[in-house]
């Protein structure tokens, strides 16, 4: 009867319990629950489908890519006969690079390969003569399958300079951050100079200023190893497009192995199994922690000149030193990096207050709006808990509170026979 009359009171517990009124929960939905999005800005570049969701791999991408840049130059100029100097083609012949960099200190300066703002003469020269092989086919005047035979034969032959015999051809160069467009030189291309450039044999590798400050930089590691057999995380801009004129660049990373090491010149050169993409020299080989461990840069050695090499951290940091630039990162990148560990920590109210200032004082930051939205996100699902039903925490209640007093009714029924 004590049972029975515990589990009614129980029951009528539940009952009562069961009107009363229940704040409302709003239950995880299958978007928030999938991998975090950034619905208030979209960066191109997305670390966390670029790698594992909250793994270190997507951390170190995180704290790089706002510093690489989509580079663009164009150089303009005359082929003409070298020992005449007679013209070739009566009208200028203009050609483009496209390649990488990426941002050293917030006032502009960048690193990125010579082969691309500052080749040769007798590289430039080559693709010049190559252009003009290129219209002489248009024109019918020369077959395509004899255009490498044409530029070989006449390359000793020919001269490229600017409008006047013994001048220079001009070059422009520019950059955009995030996903670039190509022959762009408007806004949101930034105009630059090249500061100092290096040879091939000793660096490949070039200092340029943009005209812009504010910018995302990022941090060298000049005694990262790179060790054959080792993993590195490589990042440059690519495209699927083919139209080259107007083609879409934008960052791709991939992870790639150490396959060998060698020398090209004074410097040390280290060759990867594999590339993201031919606009992808100039960009950054990262170590885990997402600094500057190499560049990537084209392997010579192939036929194909595939993006297949990285110069060590340490060639590009003498560059630097020579050029009196340093390696500087400012406020609003420790504030970021900053974010970036609160974020990753699950620390979600510290990562969306830090990465709203970046995002308001360095808005070329994209990926700053995008973690500040992310951290929303996982703070909201995490605030989420189901409401279940409380109908097995009364029943237990009520065996609880009927076993009780069948104890007491039993203890008291044998002090009365004792006394008895």
């Amino acid at each position: 009867m004590i049972l029975v009359a515990a589990l009614a009171g129980g029951t009528v517990a539940w009952v009562v319990s069961k009107g009363e009124t229940e704040a409302p929960q709003t239950l995880p939905t299958a978007a928030s629950t999938a991998l975090p999005t950034a619905a208030a800005v979209d960066p191109g570049f997305k670390p966390w489908a670029q790698a594992a969701p909250y793994s270190p791999e997507e951390r170190a991408l995180a704290v790089a890519a706002p510093s690489l840049v989509f580079v663009e130059a164009v150089f303009t100029g005359y082929v003409r006969n070298a020992r005449t100097n007679a013209l070739l083609r009566a009208s200028p012949i203009t050609f483009t690079r496209r390649c990488s960099a990426f941002l050293v200190t917030p006032d502009g300066h960048a690193l990125t390969s010579s082969s691309c703002v500052k080749p040769s003469e007798e590289n430039a020269r080559q693709i010049a003569l190559d252009a003009v092989a290129r219209m002489l086919v248009r024109e019918k005047t020369l077959n395509e399958g004899e255009v490498a035979e044409y530029v070989r034969t006449n390359l000793s032959k020919v001269r490229f300079t600017g409008v006047d015999v013994g001048t220079q051809p001009t070059s422009e160069v520019y950059g955009q951050l995030n996903d670039a467009k190509g022959n762009l030189t408007t806004e949101p291309a930034i105009p630059a100079q090249v500061v100092r450039a290096l040879t091939t044999e000793a660096g490949n590798t070039a200092l340029i200023k943009f005209a812009r400050g504010n910018l995302p930089a990022v941090e060298l590691n000049p005694s990262a190893a790179l060790a054959e057999g080792s993993s590195l995380l490589v990042l440059g801009f690519a495209t699927s497009d083919t139209d080259f004129r107007t083609a879409t660049y934008r960052p791709q990373s991939r992870l790639v192995t150490v396959t060998g090491t060698g020398r090209r010149g004074s410097v040390a050169i280290h060759r990867i199994n594999e590339d993201v993409g031919t606009a992808s020299h100039g960009g950054i080989a990262l170590d885990p922690s997402g600094r500057v461990a190499g560049m990537i840069d084209q392997d010579q050695a192939r036929p194909d000149r595939a993006n297949r090499v990285v110069l060590p951290a340490s060639t590009l940091a003498g560059l630097l030193k020579e050029s009196g630039a340093g390696n500087v990162l400012g406020e609003q990148d420790k504030l970021y990096r900053s974010g970036l560990d609160a974020y990753f920590a699950g620390e979600h109210a510290a990562a969306i207050s830090r990465l709203e200032t970046v995002a308001q004082n360095a808005p070329a930051n994209l990926l700053a709006r995008a973690y500040r939205q992310n951290a929303i996100e996982r703070q909201q699902n995490e605030g989420v808990r189901p409401g279940g039903s409380a109908w097995p925490a009364v029943l237990l209640a009520g065996l609880g509170a009927a076993l009780v007093a069948g104890l007491i009714v039993l203890v008291v029924g044998l002090t009365r026979r004792r006394r008895a």
